[in-house]
């Protein structure tokens, strides 16, 4: 179980005028102040390395991500492109024992931050229900369409559910 810290209110403008220059306070792990309350969280710590899907705060941890313009360039070069109706998905087969994932909403689409970062997010929970399903050792690239635009979330996994089962990705159960 994780610990989480919450201050409070009537101590935090106090903490912060005492502490302008100094941010420590804010990566407090263990407080040994009094204005402090711990509070149990129901949220479990993820048990190894696989588990990472599992978190409810999800986020994409950096050695499942492609990360570098070459990584793209490779999976755009050498790899196999499926297109669904809301993705074009470009599939390469990569060294390593894991698989890789990219994600590309365009600004041209969606102009505004909040709405591709949802998107992102709406994305990277699929690819967490489907990871299990998934064949290691691909780079995977899913770059959002327009018509990606007013999907639902369950359109939206069936079309990549659709087209990794197309590129034969889908197989580990």
């Amino acid at each position: 179980m994780y610990n989480i810290v919450c201050l409070q209110s009537e101590h935090i403008s106090q903490i912060i005028k005492n502490e302008k220059r100094n941010t420590d306070f804010l990566h407090v792990k263990k407080p040994q102040h009094e204005e402090y309350k711990q509070v149990q969280s129901n949220v479990e710590e993820p048990k190894g390395e696989n588990d990472w899907f599992h978190n409810s705060f999800f986020m994409l941890p950096v050695a499942y991500r492609l990360r570098k313009k070459t990584d793209f360039n490779h999976v755009y070069q050498q790899g196999k492109i499926i297109h669904s109706s809301f993705f074009r998905i470009s599939v390469a087969k990569n060294t390593l024992p894991r698989s890789r994932f990219g994600i590309i909403v365009l600004n041209k689409y969606m102009k505004k931050a909040v709405e591709r970062n949802k998107k992102k997010r709406q994305i990277r929970a699929i690819l967490s229900a489907l990871y299990n399903t998934i064949v290691p050792g691909y780079d995977i690239v899913l770059f959002a369409r327009k018509e990606c635009v007013h999907a639902s979330y369950q359109k939206m996994f069936e079309d990549v559910q659709s087209g990794l089962e197309r590129a034969k990705l889908l197989s580990r159960q």
